[in-house]
């Protein structure tokens, strides 16, 4: 059962209503009347299928850099920060990384020079460098009145170790779907 509606209004959804710029009706638009989407606004672009990869990628760096100014050897209630050694290394790799990475992301031509391998080799040498602190540092044991003590790794130790592990896993897909677009 239908109520009619009030004067002036239809009384069933769609009935004499006017094309709007969202829905138009076939042959409705008066002629001089713009009659698709594109008229009404910019084209959407679409956005790169690496763009979400080169983003955690960049956020590895970010990683990379605050592992490298942290603590990587804790003893007794002291610690030693990655500067202090190899997190110098990895502290520039690092930036140098995210700046290579912040150009891809910010331009939306293809890549040139390999700089898209850039964040996989930073990522392999952190990697590398992390593994070779780790395996000094757990080699330091020392017996004292029959316990072993010696220092521990610290948490920026870590932090590089995990982060340049997502760097080489991202940095890698980002410039495999670079080189396939």
């Amino acid at each position: 059962m239908s109520h009619p509606g009030p004067e002036g209004y239809p009384s069933t959804p769609g009935e004499n209503q006017a094309p709007s710029p969202q829905h138009p009706q076939p042959g409705a638009w008066p002629a001089g009347y713009p009659t698709g989407p594109a008229q009404y606004g910019p084209v959407p672009v679409a956005v790169p299928a690496y763009r979400p990869a080169l983003i955690a990628a960049l956020v590895a760096t970010v990683g990379v850099m605050i592992g490298s100014v942290g603590p990587w050897v804790t003893i007794f209630g002291f610690s030693a920060n990655g500067t202090e050694g190899d997190g110098v290394i990895t502290l520039i790799l690092g930036a140098a990384a995210a700046a290579a990475l912040g150009v891809l992301l910010a331009r939306n031509a293809p890549p040139r020079f390999g700089i898209q391998w850039t964040g996989t080799a930073v990522g392999v040498i952190g990697l590398a460098i992390a593994i070779y602190d780790m395996v000094n540092v757990s080699s330091e044991q020392e017996e004292f009145f029959g316990q072993m003590i010696g220092p521990s790794i610290g948490w920026g130790l870590w932090l590089l170790l995990l982060s340049s592990i997502a760097l080489c896993v991202t940095a890698t897909i980002a410039a495999i779907q670079m080189r396939n677009r």
